[in-house]
């Protein structure tokens, strides 16, 4: 979980406190432990990987991803099932209408690619300092707190 200070400053957290509304982009039971929708292909294989520096790569382009559009990856699917099925097939995230430069995205999309392909966080920084001089007036698109529920509010 990535939170936002009034200042804009991110925090990286993963406390289980929130619980999204949309009950179908929780990972269900029947799916791989972890977040499907940013979870890298090899550690939705069981057979495969325990998370790395490589997979957390993956999961950063996701991230980026959803920052910038304010929605999940792979916003058209319902299923977990489903996702895990595209992903393994080699699909990834669409490149959206709005809001990505083309250097924005050749980034991103690195972090999309095959494990041992994927940049460091060092050469990801590195490209995201160019993303950056392009980008430098960028606003996020604001999330409505209706989007989410209390932790105590999330089994009624």
């Amino acid at each position: 979980n990535v939170l936002v200070s009034d200042l804009g400053r991110c925090c990286l957290a993963d406390f289980g406190l929130a619980a999204m509304s949309l009950q179908t982009l929780s990972s269900s039971s029947g799916s791989p432990r972890g977040s499907t929708r940013w979870m890298a292909p090899e550690l939705l294989d069981s057979t495969i990987t325990r998370p790395s520096k490589s997979t957390d790569m993956y999961a950063l382009g996701c991230t980026i991803l959803e920052i910038t559009t304010g929605a999940p990856p792979f916003p058209e699917v319902k299923y977990d099932a489903a996702i895990i099925c595209q992903v393994m097939k080699g699909s990834r995230p669409s490149r959206p209408a709005e809001g990505f430069s083309d250097v924005l995205w050749r980034a991103v999309k690195k972090c999309w690619a095959d494990s041992h392909n994927r940049p460091t966080i060092q050469a990801f920084m590195d490209e995201l300092s160019m993303v950056e001089k392009v980008c430098s007036d960028f606003e996020p698109p604001s999330v409505s707190g209706k989007d989410f529920i209390r932790p105590s509010e999330a089994n009624r």
